[in-house]
């Protein structure tokens, strides 16, 4: 259990440093509205992920909301977010997310404001091959004016396309 803690607490010192680097090496204080902003994130990402209830999840989001995947070029407004979600769901059973969450106050620089970070493991079963699927995945999300104004997505997409039955092909081999 103690290494469990310790690898953890790395992970979020490695994370939470490389968003303060993101942040110009801006100062970082721990969120004074941390348990909301964490209800609020927690609120949302269950009811995307799990539930099912876009028509919730669309109330925690700012109208200015943008989803942004593992680039900034990756982005998506509320309504292709959910557009996407409901696509996910079609090939998704058996949805589990489960998540430890930190909150943090960046006080100045670019990446200013309210943020929450979760660690977690999103897990389903794939309607089109009857398989387990589980990856780990980490998220962070800017809160402002109790709403969710901007998140970023971090996953390996590869072991979860190759689960599902996708193939790679080495570059220059025939495709079939």
């Amino acid at each position: 259990m103690k290494k469990h803690y310790v690898f953890l607490l790395l992970v979020l010192a490695g994370s939470l440093s490389s968003l303060a680097s993101m942040a110009q090496n801006a100062p970082m204080i721990p969120n004074p509205n941390a348990q909301r902003n964490i209800k609020l994130v927690s609120d949302f990402v269950k009811a995307i992920t799990v539930t099912g209830e876009q028509d919730k999840a669309c109330l925690l989001l700012s109208p200015s909301y943008v989803a942004h995947g593992s680039s900034w070029a990756d982005s998506a407004t509320i309504e292709q977010t959910m557009k996407n979600w409901q696509m996910a769901y079609k090939n998704q059973m058996n949805r589990k997310n489960e998540f430890s969450a930190h909150s943090f106050r960046i006080l100045s620089g670019a990446m200013k404001g309210d943020w929450v970070g979760l660690w977690g493991t999103y897990s389903y079963t794939d309607v089109r091959t009857g398989k387990a699927i589980s990856f780990p995945y980490q998220y962070t999300a800017k809160v402002v004016e109790n709403k969710i104004v901007s998140d970023r997505t971090y996953f390996d997409q590869l072991p979860i396309l190759t689960e599902v039955g996708f193939k790679i092909l080495p570059p220059g081999e025939a495709r079939k």
